[in-house]
């Protein structure tokens, strides 16, 4: 199955300029069996079944996190787990593909000045992305192991081992959070901006992953690159 995910920058489905159409044409071109959409708006991907997390309060069209699978969707989880409820950055289900079900986690793990800028003004720097990986490592540690797992979105740290301004601390707490989890995306990089976008997979094997730009050749389709994965199969972890 090919997994997919792409931070698309609030671009519309319904736009018409040459961003939109041309996000319209990668993912037409791409057709992923799964798909985390995040800074996004529903409606992207045809047919198939969707889910998203709570809409942002100035625009009841965005969502921040958004799943679309080609196969059923239960057990959505559009709230998260205690202490994320007002992040919306969060979108959880169970895929029922035809080799078995597969448990989904979409995230926007908060960026630096989440709430000190922009929103409530009462964070500090890196606090919301702290807090936000202390509810996530503790979620997965909950996990139902029987079920492959999929933990993927904008991270908002890059993994290839280039510079980074996250402070170690948080950077070591990702990889905690995630040390169950192959990150398949990690070794992806650009010559023009490195990923931020990751997949992390459990119970599953991934064969290939690779990059989608950020840019189609003059036109500039978001702020982020996005990335996907072929995963050959899934397997009982039990």
């Amino acid at each position: 199955m090919r997994i997919m995910t792409w931070n698309l920058e609030w671009k519309s489905p319904r736009g018409t300029g040459p961003a939109s159409r041309s996000i319209a044409d990668t993912l037409e071109q791409l057709s992923p069996d799964i798909a985390c959409l995040t800074e996004t708006q529903a409606g992207w991907l045809a047919g198939g079944h969707e889910a998203s997390g709570k809409p942002e309060p100035r625009n009841d069209r965005r969502r921040k996190v958004v799943l679309w699978s080609r196969w059923p969707l239960t057990d959505i989880d559009p709230d998260g787990p205690a202490g994320l409820a007002d992040l919306r950055r969060w979108c959880a289900a169970t895929v029922h593909s035809p080799s078995g079900p597969v448990r989904v986690i979409g995230v926007i793990i908060p960026y630096a000045h989440s709430n000190v800028a922009y929103g409530t003004g009462e964070a500090a720097v890196w606090d919301d992305h702290a807090r936000y990986l202390d509810v996530l490592q503790t979620a997965l540690a909950h996990r139902d192991r029987s079920t492959p797992t999929v933990v993927l979105g904008d991270f908002n740290q890059r993994l290839d081992g280039g510079r980074s301004r996250v402070p170690s601390h948080l950077r070591t707490a990702l990889r905690h959070a995630l040390r169950d989890f192959r990150l398949v995306t990690a070794g992806l990089t650009s010559t023009d901006s490195y990923l931020l976008d990751h997949i992390a997979v459990d119970g599953m094997d991934a064969i290939h992953a690779e990059l989608v730009p950020s840019a189609a050749g003059d036109v500039r389709r978001s702020d982020h690159h996005g990335a996907y994965i072929d995963a050959t199969k899934t397997i009982n972890i039990a």
